[in-house]
């Protein structure tokens, strides 16, 4: 018991180790998935239905069926309107296409006035439709499948601690590993055993 209570312990602290050296993502708004449907006004004055798939507050994703790549590249770098809904009224934000690849559009914000930024949080944050879709997505939890990853996540961490280390490390772990393997080779192994009748 204490063995399996050490092991445990260790791999943990791989899982620690592996979340020290992982690389810091840094992410300026977070953003919420939803399935909104919106309009988008070109300069044109054309109107393109098109559906929301996620917002933050510094912009949206947006998708737009049966658009070709050229259009996409078209559209890139040029300014829009996206016309979201809220409680039957149509509310207009300027926008900036920042991306634009296979129909779907990430939309920069630009800058709002103060009356056009409560609007769009009513249009977006404060949706009571947001929060109950949102929460629809969570999946049930598996401690099983949790632990699993858990325990993968700290046999990571004590593979990357290994790139890091003096190459005397590594060959003594790797050396270490090849007994193991080998060791486990010889391992008693059930051989199913084919019985033939003979036809008389």
């Amino acid at each position: 018991m204490n063995l399996v209570w050490t092991m445990y312990n260790l791999l943990i602290l791989g899982a620690a180790v592996a979340v020290a050296v992982e690389a810091k993502q840094v992410r300026k708004d977070h953003r919420v998935e939803v399935a909104i449907p919106v309009a988008v006004r070109l300069h044109s004055g054309h109107l393109i239905q098109a559906q929301m798939k996620d917002f933050s507050l510094g912009g949206v994703r947006i998708e737009i069926d049966g658009v070709d790549e050229q259009t996409c590249q078209y559209l890139l770098g040029q300014s829009l309107e996206v016309i979201l809904n809220r409680g039957g009224q149509e509310f207009v934000f300027p926008m900036t296409v920042a991306y634009a690849h296979k129909g779907i559009f990430g939309m920069q914000l630009n800058e709002l006035s103060h009356q056009q930024q409560i609007q769009y949080v009513q249009c977006t944050f404060a949706r009571a439709d947001t929060w109950a879709k949102w929460q629809q997505g969570y999946q049930a939890d598996k401690p099983l499948s949790s632990m699993q990853a858990v325990l993968q996540v700290g046999f990571n961490g004590y593979k990357r601690l290994l790139q890091h280390c003096p190459k005397f490390v590594v060959v003594s772990v790797d050396a270490l590993l090849f007994c193991i393997e080998f060791i486990w080779s010889l391992r008693p192994r059930y051989v199913p055993i084919r019985t033939t009748s003979h036809a008389k």
